[in-house]
């Protein structure tokens, strides 16, 4: 990862990204949710909540996903939650905070998680060889929360992406969030969903497999999926007040947005046949939200499922 490239990018956060793995990580080998543990210890004031902290477990039972799905378990996966605090007057901004919360974060972190090594270079693989002869899907973000591929139309998960806010139970006030991140690397869990458009999980070993690219263990992406998400957090705290980076993270976006230009599907909640409503994903605007484009007329969607047709 060539993170010197980055302007939002700072010797700060390195060592800060550093601090975290080294006194303020958590590991267990089983939680029910690694978001849900770590957002009871921060409320509760077991953990600082003016720190950042991370926790992650070797397998989870009651883990959260997007639309009231569970995010499975699996052996060998990476299940990690990162919690940071709210930059407020009271506390010294640090390479680890939020400045404001943004529909955009996940986008970004999508963004990033596409940047871990293997994914990249499996993506460059693809990018240079005959997709259809080898087999070979792009690896990209959907709109807004998922990481994977598309085939014949169906989506396979890779990756989700789960924000909570952190409030503070006396005052009521936003104290921070976490972000909760869940990779399939080496198993492929069976999903359980009502959910009525296609949509498979897949496993970075299962990507992988054939391609001659090393498939690395849960443990050994904690370190670098960390900095990644804090090169997104870096990022989106730069893009609330520049809107010339915010331009240019759109059309980032665009180029690995699996549903960009495509006919899409649009459901709402609960995602029944009868309410999707069809057009075609024309991008996302400064607030990442989607912009659906149906019959001339260009709406931003801010909640929803959407999917290829």
């Amino acid at each position: 990862m060539h993170t010197h490239q980055y302007p939002w990018h700072s010797p700060d956060l390195d060592l800060a990204v550093k601090d975290l793995l080294k006194h303020r990580h958590i590991h267990t080998a089983h939680t029910a949710s690694t978001n849900s543990a770590l957002i009871e210890l921060v409320v509760s004031h077991a953990l600082a909540q003016d720190l950042p902290h991370l926790f992650t477990t070797d397998t989870q039972s009651a883990g959260k996903g997007q639309h009231g799905r569970a995010w499975a378990n699996g052996a060998g996966n990476v299940f990690l939650s990162l919690y940071v605090p709210m930059t407020n007057a009271k506390n010294t901004p640090n390479p680890l905070s939020l400045g404001r919360l943004s529909g955009v974060l996940s986008l970004l972190i999508g963004v990033q998680i596409c940047q871990l090594p293997s994914i990249a270079k499996y993506n460059e693989c693809a990018a240079t060889q005959n997709l259809t002869a080898k087999n070979l899907a792009k690896i990209g973000v959907k709109w807004a929360n998922d990481i994977g591929y598309y085939q014949q139309k169906t989506f396979h998960k890779l990756a989700g992406i789960l924000i909570e806010p952190v409030f503070c139970q006396q005052a009521k006030s936003l104290v921070g969030v976490v972000i909760g991140v869940g990779l399939n690397v080496r198993t492929t869990p069976a999903l359980k969903s009502t959910h009525a458009m296609p949509y498979f999980a897949t496993s970075l070993s299962e990507i992988l497999a054939n391609s001659g690219i090393a498939c690395p263990s849960a443990h050994e992406m904690y370190a670098p999926l960390t900095q990644l998400l804090a090169l997104a957090l870096a990022r989106c705290n730069t893009l609330t007040h520049d809107d010339s980076q915010m331009t240019a993270f759109i059309t980032e976006f665009n180029a690995l947005h699996l549903l960009h230009n495509q006919p899409i599907a649009l459901h709402g909640a609960p995602h029944t046949p009868s309410d999707a409503q069809i057009g075609t994903c024309t991008g996302i605007n400064h607030d990442g939200a989607l912009l659906f484009a149906k019959d001339g007329v260009q709406t931003p969607i801010f909640a929803g499922s959407v999917q290829l047709v």
